[in-house]
């Protein structure tokens, strides 16, 4: 029979393996801790440029694109609503009438803003005919509008704000 734990009780391995994974923690935790820092100054930095725009100074045809993007995304949520992916939700989803409720577009009923912004959300994405952008391969409306419209309805947001929103989050 061998003896599994000689190796580390011989001579202080035991407390040597329990300071070499502590250092090798305490080495990761700093390489993370770094990154992190990293990270944020990165969030930092878009939600500062996101933060700059101004809504006087978009171009005329950057607010006809966000418009024809809207026009868009409200189209295909509303061809969208139908899909068994939103009834789904619709069934287990709560109602509010509250003040603070926010509209679920497809049927005008509502509810709390993250699940309006859920279903609003899935029912102008599920049929995925939503607006595309070629060159990074994303569908920006469809996760913004849905984001942007509740939070824009809960905070009593301008149309100008809202514009401006979606071209910051874009």
């Amino acid at each position: 029979r061998r003896n599994l734990f000689r190796p580390l009780s011989a001579e202080g391995g035991i407390s040597k393996l329990i300071c070499s994974e502590y250092a090798a923690r305490a080495k990761a935790a700093s390489r993370n801790r770094k990154h992190q820092d990293m990270d944020t100054k990165i969030t930092a930095g878009l939600v500062s440029r996101g933060m700059s725009y101004k809504h006087r100074e978009l171009p005329g045809n950057v607010t006809s694109v966000v418009s024809h993007s809207f026009l868009d995304w409200l189209g295909v949520l509303v061809a969208g609503w139908e899909a068994p992916a939103v009834k789904a939700l619709l069934d287990v989803l709560p109602r509010s009438n509250s003040r603070n409720s926010t509209l679920f577009v497809g049927s005008g009923e509502y509810g709390p803003f993250t699940d309006a912004a859920l279903i609003n959300g899935t029912a102008g994405h599920v049929l995925d005919f939503d607006d595309a952008h070629p060159e990074s391969r994303i569908h920006g409306g469809a996760v913004l509008w849905p984001a942007l419209l509740a939070a824009a309805e809960t905070g009593r947001k301008t149309g100008a704000e809202l514009v401006t929103a979606f071209v910051a989050g874009f």
